[in-house]
């Protein structure tokens, strides 16, 4: 029983740690709210539409690293993106209210 809880844990805490890596760059580059979460729904979008479109991977890795970015990546980076959104939506919106002034 132990081991099997340890092996939940240990496969939660692994994508988790590999999840994300879209809010991290929007916060670096300063980009849209929610950008993390439009980049992997669009990442997933595009391995979905290439599955099977002639490369040597079986359509079923294409159709699994899928239902990763938008079964697991998505939700993470929602959290993320919606903790993060006073880091990414204040300075855009100061920027903006500081332009508009004379």
């Amino acid at each position: 029983m132990v081991n099997y809880q340890l092996s939940v844990v240990s496969v939660v805490a692994f994508c988790l740690a590999i999840s994300g890596c879209g809010t991290v760059t929007n916060i670096q580059q300063s980009g849209p709210p929610y950008g993390g979460v439009r980049e992997a729904a669009a990442e997933g979008l595009s391995r979905a539409k290439s599955a099977g479109d002639g490369r040597c991977i079986p359509p079923f890795f294409d159709y699994l690293a899928t239902g990763y970015w938008w079964f697991i990546d998505v939700p993470v980076s929602t959290i993320a993106d919606t903790l993060t959104l006073p880091l990414t939506f204040l300075p855009r919106n100061a920027e903006s209210h500081s332009e508009s002034k004379p």
